[in-house]
Parts: C-alpha cells; sequence; structure tokens
C-alpha cells in the first residue's frame, strides 16, 4: 500500500534550518578561495572544499528530514517520524485518537525559558504498554506513559479542522484493518 502523509511538516522551518549549513559552505568556499589565490596551499583548498561538501550533505540530510511528514500511515501502521533514521511504527489498532494539547516549547535551550506551543497528541491504547514509551528528537517531541506529543513548531499548522480530519482518516483505517481482517478469517 502506498505511504499517505497523515500530518505534514513544517515547512516554513527548513530555510531558518538551512542557516546554519549556508555558514558552513560559504566558510568553506572561503577557505578554498584564500588557499587558491592567496596562499597557494593545496591542504587549505582541500580543507575548504571538505568543509563545503560537509556542509552541503548537512542541508541535505536536513532537508530530507525536515521535510518528511511527522505522521504518515501506511500498511496498517501509523509512521511517526520523531527522530532521525527510519519511522517507527505503530500498529493502527492500538492508535485511539488524535486530539490538541498545549506544551513547553523544546526550541529553547532553556528549561525555564520555554514558551508554550501547540501540540499533536496521539493516544494509545493503555494495554499496548510495549509502545508506551520510545526515544524521539526532544525538540520535535515525546512519547511518554502510551501519548505521542508532536510540538506544532515543527509539523504543520494545527486546528480542530486537522485533528477532526486525523480522527476521520483514523476511524476509515480501523474499519478497513477490521474487513481485511474479517476477510482473512474467512
Amino acid at each position: 500500500m502506498k505511504c499517505q502523509s497523515w500530518l505534514g511538516p513544517n515547512v516554513r522551518a527548513v530555510p531558518v534550518a538551512l542557516v546554519a549549513p549556508a555558514l558552513v559552505i560559504s566558510t568553506g568556499a572561503a577557505l578554498a578561495v584564500v588557499g587558491q589565490l592567496w596562499v597557494s596551499s593545496a591542504w587549505l583548498i582541500g580543507l575548504g572544499w571538505g568543509i563545503v561538501a560537509w556542509g552541503v550533505v548537512s542541508a541535505m540530510v536536513l532537508t530530507y528530514w525536515l521535510t518528511r511528514p511527522r505522521l504518515a500511515y501506511q500498511d496498517a501502521e501509523l509512521l511517526v517520524n520523531l527522530r532521525f533514521g527510519a519511522p517507527m511504527r505503530v500498529p493502527i489498532e492500538i492508535v485511539e485518537c488524535f486530539f490538541l494539547g498545549r506544551t513547553k516549547s523544546r526550541v529553547t535551550p532553556s528549561q525555564k525559558a520555554s514558551p508554550q506551543t501547540a501540540a499533536l497528541v496521539v493516544r494509545l491504547a493503555e494495554s499496548a504498554t510495549a509502545y508506551h514509551q520510545a526515544k524521539v528528537t526532544r525538540f520535535l517531541g515525546t512519547w511518554e506513559g502510551g501519548y505521542i506529543t508532536i510540538f506544532g513548531t515543527w509539523c504543520e499548522p494545527l486546528g480542530g479542522e486537522l485533528v477532526g480530519r486525523l480522527n476521520e482518516q483514523l476511524v476509515r483505517a480501523h474499519r478497513q484493518r477490521r474487513s481485511d481482517r474479517d476477510k482473512e478469517s474467512t
């Protein structure tokens, strides 16, 4: 089955996230130019181009990672993208609902000064204890006590309409799953 995006990323954050790689690329290019034009140093040229390459790869990885949907659905699983690497897979049967919440933003390093941010909360079945905790990237969200919290800073704008759509998609996925199981048992 094709992967369906349920909760998109915050594409507005991508240019901001690319500032650091752009600075790295600029610094590397400047070193390469200095090494070529003023110093005639092969090692400085090589270092400069190495830094440029590292910056380009970093920009590509960040762009890929930040443009992946935060939540997707495929093959009766909710795919949760809250860390580097492959998405975490949650059986759709244990996803109970989606709702809006508010939580401290983790964008700033200081927990004391963190402003509040909107959040999408995914409630998992109480009986599915194997899915109650997971390691996620802390500035994207949390996964504790059977609740997955996705910070609004890193996803598409949150609101009642979006939550309603997510819950409708969840109901359809649950019905489809029950239908598939009924067909398998006959």
